[in-house]
């Protein structure tokens, strides 16, 4: 099982241009709980972001997405308090931090489970109920900023980013004032970076429609029939290209023709490229100068958390991630002010 980090980018949506001004989660946690033009503390108004948090997230029921069938829900909460918090979710208004983990997975059809030792032993798994897992993740919202970063961990294709971008694309949301904000999935360039150093061109897929007569389709259809025509070169055992030679490659292969089309000319042109260290693949478009968006597998990165799970270590990666890589790119200049 692989284990994985997914990172998230929140930007800030305000209904109207003269809101710029107050274009920040200051401003929004304000028009949330009443307070414009109350002076607050940041530390308070994080608090107070926090404080919605566990409200969305602290119920009876659990938080469903009716979509993908996952379902998310947090422990109770004591005290809201700094320094009493849930003791699975904390809030650190000193860094604008809300992490730890929360516990969620896949619901919505019947299922069995078996004891592994005795198959006898088996037991029905319901609709309405799920099977879980617990996933840590990190939200950092500095308060005076219109941006906020979301990173959630999951396991291979048991993830439940879907259920949390729902919660806090509630939460960044204010009738009236603020719509809906934009999420969009960030991956480093210090992670891209590091994917394409030790990667190679392993293939090439070029794709286009056709119209049917191109095929010699019967005349009756020839005015209505499309068909998808793909050319793919897939190298071979030890034949990838390297990244330096991959422009005059798709040069020579975009000047030859097929089907009296030139295959540079196809409307689809994607290519993969696959690490030789760790074998994991990503495509790019090949028009598009390796823009590549890899999977960040903690496997790789934290050697032996597959086999042992350690919460404490993801944390601490992700804040080392996020203080040292990702501030700087969707934070330049560090043009945060903290109070």
């Amino acid at each position: 099982m692989s284990i994985k980090l997914s990172v998230y980018r929140i930007d800030l949506k305000p209904q109207s241009a003269n809101k710029r001004d107050k274009n920040s989660i200051k401003y929004l946690i304000k028009y949330l709980t009443n307070t414009i033009g109350q002076e607050t503390t940041d530390s308070h108004d994080f608090l107070e972001l926090f404080r919605l948090f566990i409200e969305q997230i602290d119920k009876p029921d659990m938080i469903t997405d009716a979509k993908s069938k996952k379902t998310i829900t947090g422990k109770k909460a004591a005290e809201i308090e700094e320094g009493a918090p849930n003791p699975n979710i904390n809030p650190d208004s000193g860094r604008f931090f809300i992490h730890g983990t929360i516990e969620g997975g896949i619901y919505g059809r019947v299922r069995r489970k078996i004891l592994t030792t005795n198959r006898e032993v088996s037991d029905s798994v319901n609709e309405n109920e799920a099977i879980t897992d617990r996933f840590y993740f990190l939200l950092y919202a500095p308060v005076n900023s219109n941006k906020a970063v979301l990173l959630i961990q999951s396991y291979g294709d048991n993830n439940v980013d879907s259920v949390v971008r729902f919660i806090f694309n509630n939460i960044f949301y204010c009738p009236g004032e603020f719509n809906h904000p934009k999420i969009d999935k960030f991956i480093p360039k210090t992670i891209i970076n590091r994917f394409k150093n030790t990667s190679v061109v392993n293939s090439l897929t070029y794709s286009t429609e056709v119209l049917g007569n191109t095929l010699s389709t019967p005349v009756q259809q020839q005015e209505e029939a499309t068909y998808k025509v793909t050319v793919k070169i897939e190298a071979t055992d030890g034949a990838e290209i390297n990244m330096n030679d991959f422009d005059s490659v798709n040069g020579e292969v975009s000047k030859k023709s097929f089907l009296g089309k030139l295959i540079g000319s196809f409307s689809n042109k994607r290519g993969s490229l696959k690490n030789t260290t760790t074998n994991r693949v990503s495509s790019f478009d090949i028009e598009d100068d390796f823009n590549i968006k890899p999977v960040i597998f903690l496997s790789d990165l934290l050697p032996g958390i597959d086999q042992q799970m350690n919460f404490h270590r993801i944390e601490e990666f992700c804040i080392s991630l996020l203080e040292n890589e990702i501030k700087r790119e969707i934070y330049p200049g560090n043009a945060i002010q903290e109070r």
